[in-house]
């Protein structure tokens, strides 16, 4: 991972943040009936990703976010999912997807910061292409959140994020297992929450 940030002047500054990819390994067991126990062993690749960002302050109160990026997701390929007797191909076919969003920040005091954002990304993959098991469609974000800093310094930040991934429609006619897969999600979406602690150590 690489991070660069400029201070264009007293009020804006541009950021960029790139981070290559990287693969996970997976290993478990499944338990079925007819099989018993099977081991499992299988590789899912996480795409590189790239982002720019500019913020800009147009007072004491306000400042602005904007934010481009993009993500590698190409770099998914099918991912063969081996067991104890053979395996199976998942097929993926992802392409690459791009990331806008914007934010706002208003400081209500010296010790309170108030934030909201939104954020889409565009949809890696086709209907045909869609499985199942990563229901993936045109992503919206939509987040608050808030930062206190105690009088000891302490900044104590907090936000809620709800994502929602679309219906992610699928018409597949591929070969097994992704074959005759046809219907979208009603429901398909996820909330975040985190708070975070940060402490400046020396003056």
């Amino acid at each position: 991972s690489l991070s660069v940030h400029y201070q264009l002047s007293d009020r804006t500054s541009v950021g960029m943040r790139t981070t290559s990819k990287f693969d996970f390994e997976y290993d478990g067991n499944v338990s079925s009936e007819r099989l018993g126990q099977v081991g499992v062993t299988t590789e899912l690749t996480m795409a590189a990703i790239a982002r720019v960002g500019l913020t800009h302050d147009f007072n004491e109160k306000w400042t602005l976010g904007l934010t481009w990026g993009w993500d590698n997701w190409s770099e998914l390929k099918d991912v063969f999912v081996s067991t104890n007797s053979g395996g199976a191909t998942l097929p993926r076919n992802w392409d690459d997807t791009y990331h806008y969003s914007a934010g706002v920040d208003y400081h209500l005091d010296d010790r309170w910061t108030l934030r909201a954002g939104l954020a889409y990304d565009t949809d890696p993959v086709d209907e045909k292409d869609r499985t199942a098991d990563m229901p993936i469609d045109e992503q919206y974000r939509f987040a608050v959140g808030a930062d206190y800093v105690r009088e000891s310094g302490m900044r104590i930040s907090g936000s809620l994020v709800y994502a929602d991934y679309g219906d992610a429609p699928i018409e597949s006619n591929r070969a097994p297992p992704a074959f005759g897969l046809q219907g979208d999600y009603k429901t398909n979406e996820l909330w975040f929450a985190s708070v975070s602690f940060n402490w400046k150590l020396g003056d």
